[in-house]
């Protein structure tokens, strides 16, 4: 019915934590890549396909999620994990919960003269599992606190988990630690993108030329920012190192936490 794909083995080890004591179980005859776990929905049971792509960019992204539709044809597909957030807005928290309602794929285009001319590539999420996550957004449960500790954080360590939508996630190969790539992205492609990662476009384009009708969204938490200062403890990079990978644990959770709850709402 649903396949959740992941890039990193971390995403999905808190997709799964998020589960609590309904373990996921391995196929076999699948190289260990495959799981498959049960969850009760508005409309029955829900078969949930588990997967890891256990690289960044979206040609492996691509790879993947085609293989998942080939080989298992689900009706929907759920990206999560986490994405890097907007320097520039105020009101996204790190790990808050971004739903993507495109996905902007930055990557194509022509170089001329040392100019490079985007030819973006936008893909609009389905419909149905838009307004299964926009209902919840601010319904019974959201916002909220998630089930593991806050990092460490110069902002309120009381601040509810939120969720903001109505927004693009911009896609492409490049790890984006930069604030001024991130502005002229926004200024060159679109005023909507808030997010930026490394999977959707591939994920998004091997659902949009699918044989079969596949249904996307992508549900990502922001991990963090690319600000002035943000690596305040590079004085102490072991410190910053366990900071920065806490935050990744506490995002992807936040993800997996309200995807569970978008294929439940379904």
């Amino acid at each position: 019915d649903v396949a959740i794909i992941a890039a990193l083995p971390e995403e999905m080890a808190q997709f799964t934590a998020a589960l609590g004591t309904n373990k996921p179980r391995r196929i076999p005859l699948h190289e260990n890549r495959y799981e498959y776990v049960v969850l009760e929905a508005q409309t029955g049971l829900k078969r949930v396909l588990l997967t890891t792509i256990s690289d960044q960019g979206t040609i492996a992204a691509a790879v993947r999620t085609w293989d998942v539709i080939h080989r298992w044809r689900p009706r929907h597909i759920i990206l999560v994990g986490v994405a890097g957030g907007n320097p520039e807005n105020g009101l996204q928290d790190l790990g808050d919960v971004v739903i993507g309602n495109w996905v902007v794929g930055y990557e194509r285009g022509k170089l001329t003269d040392g100019e490079f001319t985007m030819d973006l590539m936008t893909y609009r999420a389905d419909d149905t599992l838009l307004r299964h996550a926009t209902s919840l957004k601010n319904g019974d449960g959201w916002p909220r606190h998630i089930s593991i500790p806050k990092p460490s954080t110069p902002s309120d360590p009381q601040r509810l988990c939120y969720v903001h939508d109505d927004l693009a996630i911009a896609s492409g190969n490049k790890l984006v630690l930069d604030a001024a790539f991130f502005k002229d992205l926004t200024n060159r492609a679109s005023r909507k993108i808030e997010a930026i990662e490394m999977e959707a476009d591939g994920v998004a384009y091997a659902c949009e030329r699918a044989e079969i009708s596949v249904k996307v969204l992508v549900i990502k938490g922001i991990m963090d920012k690319s600000v002035p200062g943000r690596d305040q403890m590079d004085s102490d990079p072991i410190t910053a190192k366990q900071l920065k990978k806490e935050w990744m644990n506490y995002a992807a959770r936040a993800a997996a936490e309200f995807a569970i709850d978008v294929v439940q709402a379904m």
